[in-house]
């Protein structure tokens, strides 16, 4: 989930690749990779020429003051820190990205696996990165050199159909298009716990963690959880109340230990969210019906009649709010077809009382009572963000 809405089941690899991408935004075809990409090749050559393609193909974001020449420092017989091209590096974001660093004086080179999920659960994150382990050291020698396996374009296809589709995918493999849990547990777990053997992991530890993951491919991980517990609660709340409960659910789960395929999905029952201090946001109707201030009255009481619905915002050309249309106000024409086709603009209500998604919801009530209308325009810098009913309320 991100702001209340469902989209990928591993939402920040998309995430993070629109939010930082520097392309130019043009019709015309662009082959230049993302800042935040899985690369269009396998790697080859040294990292001396992993690192130059970088520098050649993307511009550091930011700078600094530097306070000391590499070279310089080498001919002292200093190990260079290369702040600059750290800097460089560490505004380029590959899934897999080779990082300069120095420990103690001794300079090394890592690779950054920065695709791994987090959590939900302590025990699940540590699972996630022994199953990762396991599989890299356990993986059969044919593998070794996966790039005479594997096209790149197939690894690159399942890289990000498990970011969309989760558990739902279906992966090239083997020259086979197998499904996800064949995949797992007919291949990856035994390499998982190959390679944790093999690298001496206290066999109760090994098999404690991968059960985890074993468990996860038979009932739901974290983000079906997520996913699964948000859809229940909406059927009861309203989206910011069930984004609040599902958190709290969360957090409990958590606190106790839980690993996530034991997780019960959250039941509004659980919390209670205070009434105090409510605001309009949190029960206003965001998904409202609009018109167009020169739509014909039949268009829209016809809009009204198949929606059964009793208020229309009106908005202009620049789609700002300018008007509210009520059920009263063209009942009364049911019975006048002559009027038809007139523009509603000529009877809908122009001096309108509005508010802001951070009204309180007892000001909102107030305001209802004291005007004796049913419905508030819920604006923000003239646009309509949505609308608030006595039946909200």
């Amino acid at each position: 989930l991100l702001m209340g809405r469902e989209l990928w089941e591993e939402t920040r690899i998309a995430l993070f690749a629109q939010s930082v991408d520097t392309r130019a935004s043009t019709f015309v075809l662009n082959e230049r990779e993302p800042r935040v990409g899985f690369g269009n090749n396998w790697a080859q050559g040294s990292v001396a020429d992993f690192i130059k393609d970088t520098v050649v193909g993307f511009r550091s974001l930011i700078t600094t003051e530097l306070d000391s020449d590499s070279m310089t420092d080498l001919e002292n017989n200093k190990t260079p820190k290369l702040k600059a091209l750290k800097l460089h590096i560490g505004t380029v974001y590959k899934w897999n990205r080779i990082c300069y660093g120095t420990t103690d004086g001794k300079p090394h080179i890592r690779i950054e696996n920065r695709y791994i999920p987090s959590g939900p659960s302590t025990a699940d994150e540590i699972a996630n990165m022994m199953f990762w382990v396991g599989v890299m050291k356990g993986r059969p020698k044919k593998f070794d050199n996966v790039h005479t396996k594997m096209e790149f374009k197939d690894v690159k296809s399942n890289f990000f159909n498990a970011a969309r589709y989760g558990m739902a995918s279906q992966f090239y493999w083997d020259n086979k298009l197998i499904s996800s849990q064949e995949l797992l547990l007919n291949h990856l777990l035994p390499m998982a716990y190959r390679g944790l053997y093999k690298m001496k992991v206290a066999p109760a530890d090994a098999e404690y963690y991968l059960k985890i993951i074993k468990q996860r491919i038979k009932s739901r991980n974290g983000s079906r959880w997520i996913v699964e517990g948000f859809r229940k609660l909406k059927k009861e709340y309203k989206t910011p109340d069930a984004l609040k409960i599902l958190c709290a659910a969360m957090s409990d789960r958590q606190q106790k230990g839980y690993n996530v395929d034991a997780w019960q999905l959250p039941r509004g029952a659980e919390f209670q969210i205070p009434k105090s201090n409510r605001k309009v946001g949190e029960r206003m109707i965001i998904r409202t019906i609009t018109a167009q201030e020169n739509d014909s009255m039949e268009l829209v009481l016809r809009m009204m009649q198949w929606k059964n619905i009793h208020h229309v915002p009106i908005l202009n050309d620049n789609l700002d709010l300018v008007g509210l249309l009520t059920w009263t106000d063209v009942g009364k024409y049911l019975d006048q077809p002559n009027k038809h086709g007139q523009s509603i603009e000529k009877i809908m209500k122009k001096n309108l009382i509005t508010v802001t998604p951070g009204t309180p919801l007892e000001e909102a009530k107030d305001l209802m009572q004291t005007h004796k209308i049913n419905c508030l325009p819920v604006v923000r810098d003239k646009k309509l963000v949505g609308i608030i009913t006595s039946n909200d309320l």
